[in-house]
């Protein structure tokens, strides 16, 4: 979703040639990092992905991501696994199986989303958790 405001995102998803493309997302990367400010949380509902990356570190400047970023609602697609996690948050930090991941808590400092050749997706607290193959987050 980039920087976009909520304003453009309805306006985008009223226009027929990329509604279907919107709607069959799987992954989203949360505009605004996380923040509320103009309504971007609301445009998360449009969007059913299977996991929702926020580029965000509550302990800084404006505190993001919203605490709001922990209720999401996800795709129930089988075959997905979500090891427990930390989310970062303005409210605090809390445990979850959800597949919200906010890149301030990954140990290794960011986190690796590999997408095969066979379409799995696997997502990894950095390079060593990936040679091990100690995936937080797997889709089929």
């Amino acid at each position: 979703m980039g920087d976009v405001s909520p304003q453009l995102f309805t306006q985008i998803m009223n226009d027929p040639r990329y509604e279907r493309e919107i709607m069959a997302a799987d992954f989203l990367m949360l505009s605004h990092h996380g923040s509320n400010e103009s309504g971007e949380l609301m445009t998360k509902p449009a969007v059913n992905p299977e996991m929702c990356i926020i580029c965000s570190n509550p302990n800084v400047r404006n505190n993001l991501p919203w605490s709001e970023v922990a209720g999401f609602q996800f795709k129930n697609g089988k075959g997905v696994t979500v090891v427990d996690h930390n989310i970062g948050t303005r409210g605090g930090s809390e445990r979850t199986n959800k597949p919200v991941f906010v890149t301030c808590n990954a140990v290794a400092g960011y986190y690796e989303l590999v997408i095969e050749a066979n379409g799995r997706a696997n997502l990894f607290d950095g390079p060593v958790a990936r040679n091990k193959g100690k995936f937080c987050f797997q889709s089929l």
